[in-house]
C-alpha cells in the first residue's frame, strides 16, 4: 500500500497490476508483503516494453507513448500533434480527447495552457517556467540552425555523451547559447590533476531510465 501511494497508484489499481507482475515472473507476494525476484535497473525497460506488447495495446496507447516522447524532445502545443496523432493511430474525436485528458491525469506528460494551445512537456526536462521559452526558440532555428542540432542529436545519441568543444563546433556558438539557455544539453565538467574538461550529454539520457 505505501508503493501504492509514492506512486499515485489507486487501491483498487493496485491488486491488477501486482497480479500482472505476478504472472511475468518479476515479482512474488505474501502475507509479508511483495519480493522482487531478480529485476535489475539494465532490464527495466526490456520488462515493461514486454508487459505492454503482451497485452494487445491499443492505437490510444500507442499514441499516449508518442505524445510522452515528443514532449521530451521539445515541448509540443495541442493543436500542432493533435491531428498527426489522430491520423497516425486513427483515433476518434472522442478518443483524441481522452488521450490528452488521460495522458494529463495519469501524469504522461506536463502541461500549460489551455485548449488547443496547451503545451505539452517533460518536466523533468523542461522546468515549467521555460517551457514556452523552449518551444519558440526551437520553432524559430533556422534551417541551417536545425541541421546542426540534428547532427549534434544524432551523435550523442550514438555515443551518449561528447565533449562539449565538441558540440559546441558542430551548432556553433549562437545556436549553443541558445540551447544552453533552455537547457537542452546536460553539461558535466570531469577534472583531474591535469585539469578538468566539459562533457555534453542529453538531460533524458538519464532521466528518462534513471528513477
Amino acid at each position: 500500500m505505501e508503493l501504492g501511494r509514492q506512486l499515485g497508484i489507486r487501491k483498487h489499481e493496485l491488486r491488477g497490476l501486482l497480479d500482472v507482475l505476478v504472472s511475468e515472473g518479476l515479482v512474488q507476494t505474501g502475507d509479508d508483503g511483495v519480493a522482487v525476484l531478480g529485476v535489475t535497473q539494465a532490464r527495466l525497460l526490456d520488462h515493461a516494453a514486454n508487459i505492454f506488447d503482451a497485452h494487445e495495446p491499443e492505437g490510444v496507447e500507442y499514441a499516449a507513448i508518442d505524445l510522452a516522447e515528443r514532449g521530451s524532445t521539445s515541448p509540443v502545443r495541442q493543436a500542432d500533434c493533435a491531428e498527426e496523432l489522430s491520423d497516425t493511430y486513427r483515433l476518434s474525436h472522442v478518443e483524441l480527447q481522452d488521450l490528452f485528458t488521460q495522458s494529463e491525469h495519469i501524469g504522461f506528460v506536463d502541461y500549460e495552457g489551455k485548449g488547443e494551445d496547451r503545451l505539452y512537456f517533460n518536466g523533468s526536462l523542461f522546468k515549467r517556467d521555460h517551457a514556452d521559452k523552449a518551444r519558440k526558440i526551437l520553432d524559430n532555428l533556422t534551417e541551417a540552425e536545425r541541421l546542426n542540432l540534428m547532427e549534434a542529436d544524432e551523435r550523442l545519441r550514438s555515443s551518449g555523451c561528447l565533449p562539449a568543444a565538441s558540440v559546441r563546433k558542430i551548432v556553433g556558438e549562437v545556436l549553443w547559447s541558445k540551447l544552453h539557455q533552455i537547457g537542452y544539453f546536460e553539461v558535466s565538467i570531469v577534472s583531474n590533476e591535469y585539469g578538468s574538461t566539459e562533457f555534453v550529454t542529453k538531460p533524458e539520457a538519464l532521466t528518462k531510465f534513471v528513477p
